[in-house]
């Protein structure tokens, strides 16, 4: 593997290019989200200075009939024919999140879509698919005005008469949705592959909170027709690492530079210079990488080499503490012999992992710590920093179940696959105390298992009510990405910092991703373009 400056290997970071999935739907958000929009109730309160009236805002398909708010709201409907499908009940949304698709099985012929706000606001969708996507404008309306509260999401259906009239109501139960006070701010970056291992592609996109498009930030028309992954950022989210990926076992050559969409420029380090991950220093200056199990301190702008970080043993997937005081990788419990092709197996693939921490003082590495030794067959890998320095997010398998890729499960000698970490069906996202303790699973985030709940990223934000966790899951996107369709997309959960047991909600899919790529590594920044959120 090469190293350039912006970047780390792809090969070996792309989980799952095998299923095609080419059945899977193109819309990003499937919902409608166009109508008409009418308010009923006040908006400046009653009294100068105080709170604001109540107030509904019904958003209607140009297609329905005129009466067909009169008409619902007329009707009795019989509760539970209509099923929620996504959002998740409980599930915790960030103050800034773009529109969520709301989405439901049942048959009627016209729906009514209800956000109700603990202090009376109703926000309203009229629709007659099964999904709705609110308009951005009416979105944020209801963020404000149910920040830091529940609200119940309910869907009726029925059928419409032409002067608008509904019979047959129905309706499903309802559903609590929390609504945040806190913002996430930034974009994720995020590694966007399609077709198999062998001979798919990869991407990198960046996606801003409450955007409703993505940046293909590095894509066929800027880097050089290949494929690009395994991207690391700077703290301040002004610098990205990746690599692209060469098969033979040469690698991806490393590569940094400035992060901007519209023009994203590239320093190539020495040439063959041999790279598998990297991590940066929080203030951007130094580069850990990693390769066949070996650290190297390197220059964080040139990406030369600096010196030979000593392990007592190999190690992997580093990631720098965000107050620059220690680094965290993971021990193998032995590095990959190769047993087949190569294209980087050795540096990737990690079995019986350890996670390990050094103290960070200038460029010298010292005093190694196992805080989570991995017990039987248990495999721990993929670690992550918390923003305030206090939790280490990282992936979990069982030990047993093998790669969804056939071709890893045979690509080290020895081995058949069993616990492998790469695109393993049995992954499940924990925590644990940075200077070791009990890892804590983190149930609700997870879901239902064998969902290849892979790669947690935090958010950069460590002061307000919730940490954010981004990872990547294969689980069903409600019935926009269900069955066999479903695969691997980007997903967010609220962590409550400090709260016993399992900290994490119910996770929301990340809005607006592409549904037509498999995406993983959902790399946040504070930094948009020009503008750094504070």
């Amino acid at each position: 593997m090469r190293l350039l400056l912006l970047a780390l290997l792809a090969g070996a970071c792309n989980e799952s290019r095998n299923n095609s999935n080419s059945g899977a739907t193109s819309a990003t958000n499937g919902g409608t989200t166009g109508g008409t929009t009418g308010t009923t109730g006040g908006t400046n309160g009653g009294t100068t200075g105080g709170p604001p009236m109540p107030a509904t805002h019904d958003v209607v398909d140009p297609s329905l009939p005129s009466g067909i708010v009169a008409g619902f709201d007329a009707a009795t409907p019989q509760a539970g024919a209509l099923t929620v499908v996504y959002p998740d009940a409980n599930v915790v949304l960030p103050h800034d999140l773009a529109p969520i698709d709301v989405q439901w099985n049942g048959s009627s012929g016209v729906y009514r879509v209800t956000f109700a706000v603990p202090t009376g606001d109703r926000l309203r969708g009229y629709v007659n698919s099964a999904s709705w996507t609110p308009p951005a404008a009416e979105w944020s309306w209801l963020l404000d005005r149910a920040a830091g509260s529940t609200v119940t999401l309910t869907v009726d259906g029925g059928t419409a008469s032409a002067s608008g009239a509904v019979s047959g109501a129905v309706s499903s139960t309802g559903r609590p949705v929390v609504i945040s006070h806190d913002d996430a701010t930034g974009a994720l970056f995020y590694f966007a592959t399609t077709g198999d291992q062998i001979t798919g592609d990869g991407t990198l996109e960046r996606l801003q909170l409450g955007a409703q498009a993505a940046d293909k930030y590095l894509n066929k028309s800027n880097d050089g027709g290949r494929c690009v992954g395994c991207h690391t950022l700077t703290r301040d989210g002004s610098r990205l690492a990746f690599s692209f990926l060469d098969f033979g076992g040469v690698g991806g050559a490393l590569s940094l530079g400035d992060v901007d969409a519209t023009n994203p420029t590239t320093s190539t380090a020495a040439a063959s210079t041999p790279v598998g991950q990297s991590a940066f220093s929080p203030d951007g200056k130094r580069l850990v990488t990693s390769y066949q199990g070996k650290l190297t301190l390197r220059d964080g702008v040139t990406g030369a080499q600096i010196a030979a970080v000593t392990t007592s043993g190999p190690a992997l997937y580093p990631d720098w503490s965000p107050d620059g005081a220690h680094l965290v990788f993971v021990r193998p419990s032995a590095l990959c012999t190769l047993g087949g092709v190569p294209f980087g197996q050795d540096t990737i693939f990690v079995y019986g992992g350890s996670l390990v921490t050094l103290d960070v003082s200038g460029d010298t590495f010292s005093n190694e710590k196992v805080v989570l030794q991995a017990q039987g067959s248990e495999n721990n890998y993929y670690p992550s920093w918390s923003p305030d320095g206090k939790l280490i997010a990282f992936t979990r398998n069982d030990g047993t179940t093998k790669s969804s890729w056939s071709l890893a499960n045979s690509a080290c000698a020895g081995k058949d696959g069993s616990g492998l970490s790469y695109d393993n069906p049995s992954a499940t996202a924990w925590l644990l105390p940075a200077t070791g303790g009990t890892p804590v699973a983190l149930t609700n985030a997870n879901g239902a298992p064998m969902h290849t709940n892979s790669w947690p990223k935090w958010g950069p934000k460590a002061d307000g009510e919730y940490f954010w966790l981004s990872f990547s899951s294969t689980r069903p996107y409600g019935n926009v990405l269900a069955g066999a369709n479903a695969h691997h997309q980007i997903w967010i959960t609220a962590v409550k910092p400090g709260a016993m047991g399992d900290p994490s909600a119910p996770a929301v899919w990340f809005p607006f991703q592409d549904t037509t790529t498999k995406n993983h590594i959902g790399v946040w920044s504070i930094k948009v373009g020009d503008y750094t959120i504070p």
